[in-house]
Parts: C-alpha cells; structure tokens; sequence
C-alpha cells in the first residue's frame, strides 16, 4: 500500500481539486493522510468530508505547526510501505501512482512535474530517460540531470520506502521555511542503493503568486541558499561522487548564488558592507576561479567576485543609492 501524505494549511480554494486527483488513481492500493495544520477557512472541513466520501481518507487535525511538522505527522500515522507526498495545492494526473508502482524494488523513484504558471503557462522538468541507476562514479550524472532540472529538491513526484525513512529516522528539520525539502531528500539519498526514474508528468505544480513562500525573497536569502549548497556538496564528498559532473554543477550554481547575493537579493539602498565582506568571505571563491567560464556575467562582476572586491561592489551600491536620492530632490 501507498500512503499519500496531504499537508493542509488555508487551501480551500484548490484542496477539491487536489483531493479528487487522488480518488481518480488507477492504482488503488493506497491511503491519504490529510494533515489539517490548524486552517483559518473551511480546508478542514474539506477534509472532513472527503474522509465521508472515502475511507481512504484519514483526516488529522492539529494546531499549526508548519508543513515540515504536518509531514512529520504524516509520516508518523502512515501504514503503507511506501510513501509519496502531494502539496494541498498541486494535483497529479490518474496515473501518477500507477507509473511509480512498475519499479517498486528501487529505493527511490522519481518522476516529472508540470509547473503551471499564471496565465496558463507551463513548464515541464522530467528526467532524461527511464532508468535505474546507483550512486557511484557512473551514475551521477543521472542524479545531475535530477539535481539540474530541479528535481531532486522537493518531496513530490517522488515514491519513497517507508522501512527507509523509519530505519534512519528521517524528518523534515522544523523550525525553517527555507530548505527543509532538499535536506531531507539528501538525508534520504545517504542510505538508498539505487534510483529509478521514469519520464512521466502526472505531477502538476501549481506556481503561487508573488507573496507565496516560494517566491519569496528573505533577508537570509544569500545564507540559506549557501546553506543547501553546502548540504549538497558534502553530500557528493561523502559518498565519493565530488567528480567533474558534480563539480561543474554546484560551482556553477556557486556562482549564481554568490550573483544573486550580491546584486538581487539585497535592497540597493540598505545594502550595507558587512553583508558583502560575508559574502566574500565563504572559502569556496577561491574553488570558483577554475569554474569561471560557467556562468554568464560581466567580467568585472566576477573579477571583483574572485578577488573578494566587496569595495567595488559596495561603491556600486552607493551610486545607486545616491541616484536613487537624486530622483526626489
């Protein structure tokens, strides 16, 4: 059996949908844990009747605690031996369970996702073939592919063993809005032996607006994106796979993070020094002047990025301040 793992937090507006995505499953072995994080509108009661329509349902309420808790929750109640997560505001198409069931021996399997975007726009992320492959020197540049198309961050279009994730006492870390996915997922991957994906698109991600927390920008962007770097890159370390195809992949992404850091996430009028000599100061720069050519910028951007110029970037931000003061004067 399946344990499909529903957190529920003020959804009432797409939770029918993503509710009657699960009961069209052609695969009909399953549970659904809705976990009702303490909803303000009516999700709970949403919840409540879908659990009178269908057994399979189970309702839990509790007082809000947060998505990694209400995981952690479900987790904790699932019966079934294997786990696979929806987010209260996607839904999945009929066979979403049906196209991981057909590889149930791999410890891991991952499929695609169809990102929907506001006017009917989507994007479509799936891995590059039907394969089943091992964390070694040969086979991680299909977890590459996953890590790339960004599919290897978040919880869903994924199928996981329950023994595993009980064995190992793997939770989603609480207390962080930022990153609880990914570190979980790589606590995951430190203990399967292989991993299966399938090039199918039944999960659908449904893009929220700009004030969701997935479009947001934190005053901690730069440390918490730094942060899951770092998770990622020991995780390669460790387990003997910091090879060409992970080092070109994270130093470039090391770039990117470091650009951001310095040009998006800041508010150019409150950047202040300190913030850049932090930045500047993460030993990796010195790792990034063999990976130079990854990433398109400026060439002073990123001889000031290499040199640990944090001077010339801040005199960019004064300028900019000082336009911006001029245009009220």
């Amino acid at each position: 059996m399946i344990s499909i793992i529903i957190p529920v937090y003020n959804v009432a507006h797409y939770l029918e949908q993503c509710l009657e995505s699960v009961i069209n499953q052609t695969y009909n072995d399953w549970e659904c844990i809705l976990i009702d994080d303490g909803s303000k509108d009516n999700s709970g009661e949403i919840c409540d009747k879908w659990g009178k329509i269908d057994s399979r349902f189970r309702i839990i309420h509790q007082i809000n605690q947060g998505v990694s808790a209400a995981r952690n929750r479900g987790i904790k109640e699932s019966r079934g031996e294997y786990i696979v997560f929806i987010d209260s505001d996607d839904w999945v198409s009929p066979n979403y369970l049906k196209d991981m069931t057909d590889t149930f021996q791999s410890d891991l399997i991952v499929s695609g996702v169809i990102r929907h975007h506001s006017k009917n726009i989507e994007s479509i992320y799936e891995p590059s073939q039907n394969h089943t492959f091992k964390l070694n020197n040969e086979g991680v540049r299909y977890l590459v592919d996953l890590n790339e198309k960004f599919l290897i961050f978040g919880p869903c279009a994924k199928l996981y063993k329950t023994s595993i994730i009980n064995k190992y006492h793997i939770k989603f870390p609480t207390g962080t809005s930022l990153g609880e996915d990914l570190e979980f997922n790589f606590h995951y991957l430190e203990h399967v032996n292989n991993i299966t994906t399938i090039q199918s698109n039944n999960y659908h991600y449904r893009i929220q607006t700009t004030n969701s927390l997935s479009t947001q920008i934190r005053e901690n962007q730069f440390e918490q994106d730094y942060k899951q770097w770092l998770i990622q890159k020991k995780f390669y370390i460790k387990n003997g796979i910091w090879v060409h195809y992970s080092k070109v992949l994270l130093f470039r992404r090391l770039w990117e993070i470091i650009h951001d850091g310095i040009f998006r996430y800041p508010k150019l009028i409150n950047a202040n020094i300190n913030y850049l000599k932090f930045i500047k100061s993460i030993p990796e720069i010195e790792d990034l002047k063999d990976y130079e050519n990854l990433y398109p910028c400026s060439q002073w951007i990123k001889w000031g990025i290499l040199n640990k110029c944090y001077i010339l970037f801040y005199g960019y931000f004064l300028l900019h301040r000082l336009f911006h003061i001029s245009r009220f004067i």
